[in-house]
């Protein structure tokens, strides 16, 4: 299973996310909140091939899948090359420096605490379903909300091929 927070089972227990209750056959569960269309891509491409999975659900939200999400990752010149039917950066093959580079950020936090807490709340802004229902609708009320776009729905249709 590929997708967004809601994939990942934000705001639940480990093993409690809609993925996981729905169905009862063992799942990997590759969804992870920020995601957008690209990055999803990516996942499938880098992880989800790797496992050769006889079956791959890929799950979006049309309310901010293909409009904040696609247009944040769409600008990433690494991501947009995930479009490119070969691409892959081989992530599965880069995982020991992924993990080193990881925990040096976790270390990081460690040595100056102020940055812990601010990567922590706006972690918990970002992802908290309350706080993102509440900041659509004031967005969408002052008409800041990001709106659906005929690019948008170009650039979706280029990554689903």
């Amino acid at each position: 299973m590929v997708g967004v927070s809601f994939t990942y089972g934000e705001g639940t227990t480990h093993g409690r996310s809609y993925v996981d209750r729905v169905l009862s056959i063992p799942v990997v569960n590759l969804g992870c909140g920020g995601n957008g269309p690209l990055t999803e891509l990516g996942t499938i491409r880098e992880y989800a091939t790797m496992m050769r999975p006889k079956l791959a659900v890929w799950f979006f939200c049309e309310g901010n899948d293909l409009t904040e999400n696609l247009d944040r990752v769409y600008l990433n010149p690494i991501l947009r090359r995930y479009i490119e039917p070969i691409f892959s950066q081989r992530l599965i093959d880069k995982k020991n420096r992924i993990r080193d580079v990881f925990l040096s950020w976790i270390e990081e936090m460690r040595r100056q605490p102020q940055l812990a807490e601010t990567a922590a709340d706006r972690a918990q802004s970002h992802f908290s379903p309350i706080i993102w229902v509440t900041l659509y609708h004031l967005r969408t009320a002052l008409g800041l909300a990001n709106e659906w776009s005929e690019s948008n729905e170009s650039r979706f249709v280029e990554i689903l091929k």
